[in-house]
């Protein structure tokens, strides 16, 4: 879940027709306000957002931006560099 101050709260949902899609909730009464579509990577357990732009965290290990765009959202990878080997 994540809530950006002065923007919206979002989640992910998994289930029939969707891996992982984002939905942007009311926090003050829980109800959906839009569900902004499949973010193309499945079990994502993690959102955040830092300098205006949100960021999702797969169980994979992927890491990408997400940008909402019109009526849907756009995910951009992020390559993460392997740790170097002790």
């Amino acid at each position: 879940m994540l809530s950006v101050k002065g923007g919206g709260t979002y989640l992910t949902v998994s289930g029939p027709g969707c891996s992982d899609c984002i939905f942007e909730i009311n926090l003050a009464d829980g109800s959906l306000q839009r569900n902004w579509g499949d973010l193309g990577f499945s079990t994502v357990y993690g959102l955040a957002h830092w300098a205006g732009v949100a960021y999702g965290f797969s169980n994979s290990g992927s890491a990408f931006a997400i940008e909402f765009s019109g009526n849907s959202v756009v995910t951009t990878p992020i390559e993460i560099p392997p740790l170097p080997q002790a």
